[in-house]
């Protein structure tokens, strides 16, 4: 009885903590807040881009674990010390995930996620990695009904070399 009630405890805290850390509260962080973050932390992001390219068969690293590249997203057997070193550097910079989308060069650091109000879509503001420039370039994400876009739409902007802020919309949820 104890270890159910433990267990049960245990998944709503966790599932109130990840909601909270996906900022569902409708508050999208600015351009220069992330931008402020990025450059504090520029190191932290920098050597996590470069254990996932040394573990280029890992599909999305979170606080739940990390996750192989393949259809079903299997939990990868990874030794307690390097996924430790995943956690740290996700809790020092911020972000919720990061997922490796190609296996080389392009990751996406989930940072902020929520429902706009009385919009019937999901938003994301994350922070992007990629040594090809993406497409659209913006100079602001601030503003986001203002871009321009279709029922999925992603807008970039650029905060440093191959490092990008990047907004995206889904009308599918």
């Amino acid at each position: 009885m104890k270890t159910i009630n433990l267990k049960l405890t245990l998944r709503v805290f966790l599932l109130a903590l990840l909601t909270a850390g996906c900022g569902f509260d409708n508050s999208m962080p600015s351009d220069k807040a992330m931008e402020e973050n990025f450059r504090s932390r520029e190191a932290d992001f920098k050597k996590l881009v470069t254990m996932l390219k040394e573990d280029s068969n890992l599909a999305e690293v979170n606080f739940g674990g990390a996750y192989l590249r393949s259809h079903d997203r299997p939990k990868a057997e990874i030794p307690a010390q390097r996924i430790n070193e995943y956690r740290r550097l996700l809790r020092q910079i911020g972000v919720d995930s990061v997922t490796n989308f190609d296996g080389k060069n392009s990751f996406v650091f989930l940072f902020w996620s929520g429902w706009r109000e009385n919009v019937p879509h999901k938003t994301y503001k994350q922070y992007y990695y990629d040594e090809k420039p993406p497409s659209p370039l913006v100079d602001s994400l601030n503003q986001p009904e203002e871009l321009p876009g279709e029922r999925k739409f992603e807008a970039y902007k650029r905060i440093a070399d191959n490092w990008y802020l990047l907004y995206s919309r889904d009308f599918s949820h």
